[in-house]
C-alpha cells in the first residue's frame, strides 16, 4: 500500500488523485479512515465508505448519484470519525452533476471527505478543479542508465 498521508501537513477534505486507479483511491480511503477499518473496506462493506463509479450505457456519474452523495455528507459517520466519498472516473460527470457537487466541495461538512479520481483531469469544469488539492499518482518513465 502506497502511503501518501505523511506527505501532507493537514489532508484536504477535497482532493483530486490524478492518474489514481481504484485500488488507489481504496488504499487512500484505508489511510484516512484507520487499520480497524481496512477489512471492511476490502469487502466492500464500510458503511462510512461511499463509492461512486459512472453507470449505464452513457457511462456517465447520473444526477441521482450526486444528489445521493449530497444528502450522505449530512448524516454522520456510522463507525469511523471520517465519511469518504470516492468518485472514480471524475471526468465523467454531467455538467450537472458537478454543479450540484460544488457547493459540498466549497464547504465541506466536517468529517467528510472527497477523492475523485482522474485520468483526464483537463475534463473536469475548471470550478470543480480550483476547489480540489491535486496528487499525482503518475508514474513517470525513468530512462534506463547507461553502465557502460
Amino acid at each position: 500500500m502506497t502511503t501518501v498521508l505523511p506527505q501532507i501537513p493537514k489532508v484536504p477534505q477535497s482532493l483530486l488523485l490524478i492518474g489514481a486507479k481504484k485500488k488507489d483511491g481504496l488504499d487512500f480511503c484505508k489511510q484516512l479512515l484507520g487499520p480497524t477499518h481496512i477489512a471492511k473496506i476490502d469487502s466492500g462493506n464500510h458503511p462510512d465508505l461511499h463509492h461512486y463509479i459512472p453507470e449505464g450505457k452513457s457511462g456517465l456519474h447520473p444526477m441521482a448519484n450526486m444528489q445521493r452523495l449530497i444528502r450522505e455528507t449530512a448524516l454522520p459517520p456510522f463507525e469511523a470519525k471520517r465519511k469518504i466519498f470516492l468518485i472514480e472516473e471524475a471526468e465523467k460527470m454531467l455538467p450537472s452533476s458537478s454543479n450540484a457537487l460544488l457547493k459540498t466541495l466549497e464547504e465541506p461538512p466536517e468529517g467528510a471527505y472527497f477523492l475523485l479520481l482522474s485520468d483526464h483531469p483537463d475534463l473536469l469544469l475548471p470550478t470543480i478543479l480550483s476547489r480540489l488539492y491535486p496528487l499525482s499518482y503518475q508514474i513517470q518513465e525513468i530512462p534506463p542508465l547507461d553502465v557502460t
